[in-house]
């Protein structure tokens, strides 16, 4: 008999699929783009100045029986230079967060397009944030619901994953630039400037894309999967911080192999699973490169409902199944997101300090309020999204 945890993981792991697998087809009928193939972005970052420049191209396909200009994502506070529709220079509006382009004579609905997009923005406190200390400079996005649209021009909907993405980012060369997936390469550039050129192979949707640009150092390790794949461990850490992340982060490869156990392979074998030190208190699900703010490991940072270094490490790669990798169609649905990515902890625990410990977590976890649905009916209600309610019910 399998332990009374890994058997209710099973259990859940199947309403899971269920609750998010069966209204794809409907959601993705109602949208004006019915899906996305490719994001290619490149970003020139200049924090001297504290703005950056960006270019995007989106392969897509235009739904069946769409007749409405076509809308992107894109917030007011970035300024779009040119637009190109299908190489052909396009019309467009921009009110609001919507970028509206209009379609040439002769576009098909149902057919493959790509859109092509030069802007530039400043730093935001929901996009782009650049920030300077005594340890350097950094430039990292915040990675919440609804915010890539703050920092470049996207479909922002989590219905909506590209197949793959190509991120360029071009930044001085004392900075190291951190993103998804696996580092194609470093170019050097001729102004004193070199560009990272990160590939993610597998599906993503713009909320979990990440930029993390400083002065990091990089502690490589590995995980050798139970198929026998070495797995990369990718650590950027601020470099006061190196020695603790190497203790901090030992539990990583152990971690993994739990959730193997229990959920399958890690999602994202071929590319990475990796942490980017931010230097400001918040912790994100970025794929493939989760973020961890600074002060976490120190205990400085403000007290969170599962805000140990070992809690988080274990929640935040637990969205890389349940998040990243299976990802609900709304975020009227984010606790699929949550609550599993918290019973993840759980079941860690019970892993690694017996069943006491297990019922420990839980009891803590049962000690919050609960009040309100599971289900947000308005998925842009914000302050809703991220309850005791959806972490913990």
């Amino acid at each position: 008999m399998l332990p009374w945890g890994e058997c209710m993981a099973s259990r859940l792991l199947g309403l899971l699929l269920v609750s998010l697998c069966a209204p794809w087809n409907a959601v993705l009928a109602a949208a004006p783009v019915s899906g996305v193939g490719h994001y290619a972005l490149d970003l020139r970052l200049d924090p001297s100045a504290g703005r950056f420049t960006g270019s995007v191209s989106i392969a897509f396909t235009r739904a069946a029986g769409d007749t409405a200009p076509l809308a992107v994502d894109m917030a007011a506070a970035l300024k779009a230079e040119t637009v190109v529709l299908d190489d052909q220079p396009a019309s467009f509006t921009h009110e609001g967060d919507v970028l509206s382009v209009r379609w040439p004579a002769g576009a098909a609905a149902g057919a493959s397009h790509v859109l092509s997009i030069r802007y530039s923005g400043l730093p935001d406190r929901q996009g782009l944030r650049f920030t300077s200390d005594p340890g350097g400079r950094y430039i990292v996005n915040f990675g919440m619901p609804y915010t890539a649209k703050h920092w470049w021009p996207d479909f922002d909907d989590p219905a909506l994953k590209a197949r793959s993405a190509d991120i360029r980012i071009s930044l001085p060369k004392d900075l190291t630039a951190v993103s998804n997936g696996s580092l194609a390469g470093v170019q050097d550039l001729p102004d004193g400037q070199h560009q990272y050129h990160w590939v993610e192979s597998y599906p993503i949707y713009p909320d979990v894309v990440s930029i993390a640009a400083g002065a990091y150092q990089e502690l490589d390790s590995s995980y050798t999967d139970a198929a026998g794949q070495a797995v990369p461990i990718r650590y950027y850490v601020l470099k006061q911080d190196a020695a603790l992340a190497q203790k901090e982060f030992a539990i990583v490869p152990d971690v993994l192999k739990v959730y193997e156990r229990f959920f399958g392979p890690y999602p994202f074998a071929k590319e990475k699973y990796g942490i980017a030190e931010v230097p400001f208190p918040s912790f994100r699900e970025h794929q493939t490169i989760p973020s961890l703010g600074r002060g976490l490991m120190t205990g400085a940072s403000p007290v969170w409902d599962l805000g140990t270094v070992e809690n988080v490490i274990a929640h935040y790669m637990a969205h890389q199944w349940f998040g990243n990798s299976l990802t609900p169609t709304s975020w009227s649905d984010v606790w699929l997101n949550e609550g599993f990515a918290t019973y993840a902890v759980a079941l860690w625990h019970e892993q690694s300090g017996g069943a006491a410990a297990y019922r420990d977590f839980m009891r803590f976890l049962d000690s919050r309020d609960f009040s309100g649905s599971l289900y947000i009916k308005d998925e842009h209600d914000m302050d809703s999204q991220f309850t005791s309610t959806t972490f913990n019910k």
